[in-house]
């Protein structure tokens, strides 16, 4: 079992940058909606779901709906946005594969990412 650590830090609303790392809070949600809603749309179309390296190389290309927020960020930081996405859908598919096994650990089918 892997154990997870967090570290939570509370800014306090007089500290300078509090309003820049607001905002990049701010870009980091909109770049993981945008990217949910092309994963979630393609995955309803076809079946298939864009992984986290397909995603990363749409972010890139200038025009693409995820370009603006992706590039508006440290790049580290969006790629670790992208990832968490796509580690968020792989889990739902494990979840999917346990249910088939046994229904009765479930109070309900896993449901998909919103």
């Amino acid at each position: 079992m892997q154990v997870q650590r967090v570290q939570k830090i509370n800014i306090d609303k007089s500290y300078e940058y509090y309003s820049y790392l607001k905002y990049l809070c701010k870009v980091s949600k909109n770049l993981y909606n945008q990217a949910l809603f092309i994963q979630r749309q393609h995955f309803i179309d076809s079946g298939y779901y864009e992984n986290y390296n397909d995603l990363d190389k749409l972010a890139k290309i200038d025009g693409s709906p995820l370009y603006k927020n992706y590039h508006i960020l440290p790049v580290q930081v969006a790629q670790q946005t992208l990832r968490v996405l796509d580690k968020n859908w792989k889990s739902f598919f494990e979840s999917i594969k346990a249910y088939k096994k046994s229904p009765n650990k479930f109070t309900g089918r896993p449901k998909m990412l919103k």
